[in-house]
């Protein structure tokens, strides 16, 4: 009698994310918080979000139709969620949404979630847009020395208010230590902005809206570099770094570079295209001093993303 050989099936069913895999990944995460491996901002709630990240990820489908839990490979939402949780993002607040680019899943900060790490992490205060239509009077200045922009003067008659005579639109950011910086935009510079994004500026939003959607994209570009290049100061307690904000980055950078995980994220003025691959997280461990001194406790090896959600022995997705 012949034995029957078993072939291997040639397309195996593609793993998916499920939530019992979100359960293994909110306690990886929470091992890593108390481990010190990675640090969340204060007053998040990184269960709240991981849940209500999954809530959005299962109604969230490609260009076709398709589910991105289908057509999304669980390695990439592993990564997003991640990178949400490090950001300290809400999707319930709006403040990040997901996309699929291929058979990847990418998060994506909104226009609040900049406005949010921004008032987080730059100390700052407020930030407000506001259109320039025909017929208004604007004024600026140039500091020739500094290159900075004030806005000087804007009178705007009520009947200049129409969205299809709109010339740019400006940003006022106010910080925590009294400074007010300007963000000034033409209608040009927006729409090759818009052309960015995946919409392309031919959204609902930007057709029937585009005076608040130019305010958005100005407010985000005057944000960029705030926020871009500050500190990990808020992710430290007041106790052990008292000062925040723009003063304190030249006090904190010893102690920031010895003791904050890093992680470099770009920002654009709208959605962009990125692209499809896990994103290394170093765990930048503490510089040694002089003299021998007794190693940290539990502070465990350098981490990526990849490496956080797999281990050498088991897969996770099964």
């Amino acid at each position: 009698m012949s034995e029957v050989t078993q072939q291997p099936n040639p397309n195996p069913k593609p793993k998916q994310f499920g939530e019992n895999t979100l359960d293994a990944v909110m306690l990886k995460v929470n091992a890593l918080q108390e481990s010190k491996s990675i640090i969340v901002p204060p007053n998040y709630s990184t269960e709240n979000a991981l849940r209500s990240a999954w809530l959005l990820i299962q109604q969230t489908n490609n260009m076709s139709g398709v589910p991105a839990l289908t057509c999304c490979t669980p390695e990439s939402i592993a990564n997003a969620l991640l990178d949400m949780v490090l950001q300290g993002l809400s999707p319930v607040k709006k403040q990040c949404y997901f996309i699929v680019m291929g058979n990847a899943l990418m998060m994506q900060k909104s226009y609040f979630g900049q406005i949010a790490i921004s008032k987080r992490v730059a100390g700052v205060i407020d930030a407000v847009g506001v259109p320039i239509y025909e017929g208004d009077v604007f004024k600026y200045t140039r500091d020739l020395r500094t290159g900075i922009v004030t806005v000087t003067q804007h009178d705007q008659e009520f009947d200049n208010i129409n969205v299809n005579k709109l010339k740019g639109a400006y940003a006022i950011v106010t910080y925590e230590d009294g400074t007010v910086e300007y963000e000034i935009m033409t209608m040009v510079q927006i729409k090759a902005s818009w052309m960015m994004g995946n919409a392309k500026g031919n959204s609902k939003a930007h057709i029937n809206f585009p005076d608040q959607m130019a305010c958005r994209t100005v407010i985000n570009r005057a944000l960029k570099i705030p926020v871009n290049s500050s500190s990990d100061a808020d992710l430290f307690d007041d106790g052990d770094l008292s000062m925040k904000g723009k003063q304190a980055e030249g006090e904190m950078k010893l102690q920031i570079s010895n003791n904050a995980n890093k992680e470099a994220i770009g920002f654009g003025d709208d959605v962009q295209d990125a692209p499809a691959e896990s994103i290394s997280v170093p765990v930048q461990q503490a510089n040694p001093s002089p003299a021998p001194t007794p190693e940290p406790a539990n502070l465990g090896p350098k981490a990526t993303q990849q490496e956080i959600f797999n281990n050498d022995n088991k897969n996770p997705w099964d």
